[in-house]
Parts: C-alpha cells; structure tokens; sequence
C-alpha cells in the first residue's frame, strides 16, 4: 500500500535527532509490504528529495533564513518565542495548501495519514478532497493542548474538518479524554508509537551502575528542575551517585545555575544532545531513570512519555509524574513508581526507595517489560497501524 506520511517535520540529514519514532514506524511498515512518503515543511530552504531510503517532499513556505518555524524545537514552544513566529503560520499554511494540491495531481496514495493534525488536517483534508482516498489523524497530545488554550476561535473549524477523517489514532487514554471533547470516542484509537530505539540491548550489572538518568528536551513541561531539587536532597548521603541530564533546551543555563546554587554542579552532568549510541552507553550507566513532568504554565503535558518505553527496554527501574499519558505505561508500585508533580520531596524519597531495594527495582522491571510487550511494543504497533490501512483501503467511505 502506499502512504502518504502529513507530518511537521522529519530528519533533515541522516544524524538529525528529531523523530526518530517516526523514521523507525517507516521503516517497520516498509517490512509489512507499505511503501510511505513523506509530505513535511521545509527548513532554511531544504529541498531535500530522500533520507534513510524514503521520499521526502518538503514545501518551502518563506524566504531561506527564517524558515525555522518547524524542525529546531517543537512548534508550540517556537510560538512563545515572539510574534514573528506566529505570523509566519500564515504562510505555512498558506503553501503547505498549495503544495498539498499540487501532490495531489502528481502523486498516487492509498492512505493519506496526518500526524498533529492542528493544523495539518488542512492539508490531509484537501488531499482527501481531490483524490477520494481514506484519511486518517493521528494525535500526539500537544497539538490539542494548543488549540483549546491559544487557538480557540478556531475550534469549530477544525472540528468539521477533523470529522472529515475516517478515523483517528491517539498516542495514550489522556490524549484520548481531550480528543473526546472534540469529536466521538467511537471514530478514536489509541495507537502508541514505540520507542526511538530500535535496538534493545540488556545493560550493566545493577551494582556497575551508579547514575539517574533523565532524557528529553529542557523545557519548563519536562520539570527537570524538580528532579535537580530532590536529587539534592540525596546527594549528601550517595556520594558516588550522579543524576545524567541528557538533552538540551531553553532551559539548559538557569537549570545549571540551579545546580551550582543547590552546590550540586559537580554530581550532575549535563550531556545535552547525543548520538544514538551514546544514547544508549547513558542507558547502560543508569540505575534508576526519571521523567519529573509537569501540567506547564500554557496547560501543557507529556501525551505519552515514550522515553519511559526506552528505559524499561532496557532493563531500567521508572520513576514518573503522575501527568498527562504518563499512567499508560507506569501503573504504580506494579510497572514504576507514580509521584505527584512538582514535588521534589516525594521525587527524592521514591528515588531512595528503588536505590535501598534491588528486590523492588527488579519486580517492577520485568512487571514493566511485560506491559511494554504486550502494548508498546513495535510488533504490536506496527500491528494495529497495518490492520487499521487494510481495513480503510477496502472501506475507503
């Protein structure tokens, strides 16, 4: 089957760090028979044509030096950045629409899928429009946060064209409940993507490792510094023990400054962005791996955690904000440890706990790569996402 991938942005070179999920979902549905093409927005002028095997059609949408709204960070934080970037949604929209026209008489699809459908379902609909061929949207959380909380005049628009799908796929039950306000739970599936690492690997020995591990972007969503605050509290008493921050954001300098004000600067390590097989070795040295996330100051939350998928493949005990998609894949004291958000004293002692017990770490560990298999695995995801193309190319209507 061919498939038309709508999406906000894909890796620009073959060491690109963004949406790795995405590439690796291609690539697994390539083994299922599918051949995908990408439809995304351009950055800086790129044109490029392939990557990683996959066609790639980018729309340029403003001149070459400010073609940055997408690709660098994601869009609703690139919103926050001043009025500039709001104004150029007006283009991006404006020659994505053109574009999508322009694909729709030179390409041939059997499936159109839109992922962050705010405000890509413009493009998927038109596309449906002109070729009658099956629509289905995929929602990741944030792009729905975004249009209640910024762009609410415009909720009756697209909830028509949102009802113009022929489904639509969550990533967790918490981007489920929001999606529900807006069009029926019937026409709705929860389909997580796996995680960003295809290779698994077992890591070290418990008693090698000696560092907690947190990975994604430093933004104000993501709590980080609650987790540098309860790491505090712990230190004094774990004096080989390190807390790795892997990933970079707007954050990064006044989360350092935290470290050196708590006098913690020399136990914590910021390794900002990483290649894949770093990536990797910071799993191996992990003894405990947290994800602080927080409701954000703009409504915003984790829809998923899939960084939490990662660390349990690789033999990690999870420690989790009770946030957003998060409970999906930590059910408390049975899959990981759930903390109220914003609470470094609690985050500091659930930590403690899982260090002082190898019993209680290893229970959690093989109760949580049990409910990733069944669940999040690729083979179940890739799975559900090859039923549900079969069953709309022959249900096209």
């Amino acid at each position: 089957m061919k498939i038309l991938y709508i999406v906000t942005a894909f890796p620009r070179h073959r060491n690109d760090v963004i949406t790795p999920w995405l590439t690796e979902t291609i690539r697994k549905l390539e083994q299922k028979g599918h051949s995908v093409m990408i439809f995304t927005s351009s950055y800086r002028g790129l044109k490029q044509k392939e990557i990683f095997g996959i066609p790639v059609y980018r729309f340029r949408y403003f001149f070459k030096k400010w073609e940055t709204l997408t690709h660098d960070m994601a869009v609703p934080e690139r919103l926050k950045s001043g009025i500039f970037f709001k104004l150029l949604i007006i283009p991006y929209i404006t020659f994505g629409c053109i574009n999508a026209l322009y694909i729709s008489y030179k390409y041939n699809f059997d499936i159109i899928h839109v992922h962050w459908p705010f405000p890509h379902i413009i493009f998927g609909y038109l596309i449906k429009l002109l070729t009658k061929k099956p629509l289905i949207a995929t929602f990741h959380g944030a792009e729905i946060i975004l249009l209640r909380k910024k762009f609410p005049f415009l909720i009756p628009f697209f909830k028509k064209l949102l009802l113009s799908a022929n489904f639509n796929t969550v990533n967790s039950s918490f981007t489920m409940k929001n999606l529900s306000a807006l069009i029926p739970s019937k026409k709705i599936k929860i389909i997580p993507f796996g995680c960003s690492i295809a290779k698994q690997k077992k890591g070290k020995p418990q008693a090698e490792k000696n560092e907690i591990l947190f990975v994604g972007r430093l933004v104000e969503r993501k709590g980080v510094c609650y987790l540098i605050e309860a790491f505090a509290k712990i230190a004094p008493q774990h004096q080989n023990l390190k807390l790795r921050i892997v990933g970079d954001g707007p954050l990064r300098n006044s989360l350092i400054s935290l470290t050196k004000k708590l006098g913690i600067n020399d136990k914590v390590i910021f390794s900002g962005f990483v290649s894949n097989r770093e990536l990797i070795k910071s799993y191996e040295k992990a003894k405990v791996f947290v994800l602080p996330a927080i409701v954000d100051s703009h409504g915003d939350t984790e829809g998923l955690g899939v960084v939490l998928i990662e660390a349990i493949s690789y033999g990690i005990p999870v420690i989790a904000s009770n946030v957003g998609g998060i409970p999906d894949i930590i059910k408390d004291k049975e899959t990981g440890i759930l903390v109220p958000e914003k609470d470094p004293v609690a985050l500091s002692k659930a930590i403690i706990d899982l260090l002082k017990n190898s019993q209680i770490r290893k229970t959690l560990i093989n109760n949580a790569e049990k409910h990733i298999k069944t669940n999040f695995s690729w083979e179940a995801v890739i799975s559900k996402l090859d039923n549900l193309y079969k069953y709309f190319n022959n249900h096209p209507r």
